[in-house]
Formats: C-alpha cells, sequence, structure tokens
C-alpha cells in the first residue's frame, strides 16, 4: 500500500501495522528523508507483526535509498522473527548502506546475542543513523 504525502510527492504514506491487516500490537511507518529512507517500527515484532517490517523492508530496497535506517527504538519485543528481517535487509541489497537505530536493551540484547551486533551499523539515535556517525 502506497500513496504521497505533502512534503514529497514521490514519497509513500507512512504504512501502519492496522492499514496493512496485521495487528495493533505493532506500526510500521517509513518516511523519506533526502537520501534515507527511514523504517520505523513501533511495538512487539515477533512471528505474527514480522512480515509487515519485512514486506516494508523489502519495497524500500526496491527504491535503491542510499541510506536504509530502520528504527527500532520504539519497539517494546523483539523475536527472532524480527531478527530475520534485519539480516534480510542486511543481505538484500550491498549497494545500499543499512543502519538500525538500537537504543533499548531489548533490541540491543538480541542483536549482542545473536553476534549481529558486530555485523550490522547500529546506532542510538536516528540523528546518528541518518548522519552516519556513532556520536
Amino acid at each position: 500500500m502506497s500513496g504521497f504525502d505533502n512534503a514529497n510527492p514521490a514519497a509513500p504514506d507512512p504504512v501502519s501495522s492496522m492499514a496493512n491487516g496485521t495487528t495493533d500490537r505493532a506500526t510500521v511507518t517509513v518516511t523519506h528523508r533526502s537520501d534515507a529512507i527511514v523504517v520505523t517500527a513501533i511495538g512487539e515484532i515477533d512471528l505474527s507483526t514480522a512480515p509487515q517490517l519485512e514486506d516494508t523492508v523489502r519495497q524500500c530496497l526496491t527504491q535503491r535509498p542510499a541510506v536504509l535506517v530502520i528504527d527500532l527504538a520504539g519497539v517494546q519485543f523483539f523475536s527472532s522473527a524480527g531478527l530475520a528481517v534485519l539480516v534480510l535487509a542486511h543481505r538484500e541489497d550491498a549497494k545500499v548502506a543499512l543502519r538500525v537505530v538500537a537504543s533499548n536493551r531489548i533490541v540491543l540484547r538480541a542483536l549482542e546475542l545473536t553476534g549481529l551486533a558486530d555485523d550490522l551499523d547500529i546506532h542510538p539515535s536516528l540523528e546518528s543513523a541518518l548522519s552516519g556517525s556513532r556520536a
């Protein structure tokens, strides 16, 4: 599902889980920022909500942005299904710089335990991810 926002006529509207027909436990939105696309997930990313995140990430990757940011700062539960989406995004397109915003222990712990924290470009804030600096 895509539409147009007023700020950028070529940008898709934010897409929520309710609009995509999934549960109300997660919301996934897309925002276009200069040469980056930001996918923001809020709520619970589990077996039933991860497909929405995956579909959104895949759709964004087809647009070939210079940078794709997956913002997980608002995630309250993060299962292995969510980790699989990050692995997919990391392996999907080497020409797209993938940056992940992970500022809470729930997401950071999962990334550390699986070793993905070593493979992914993790940032503490959206501003950090957009600038490419970890400061």
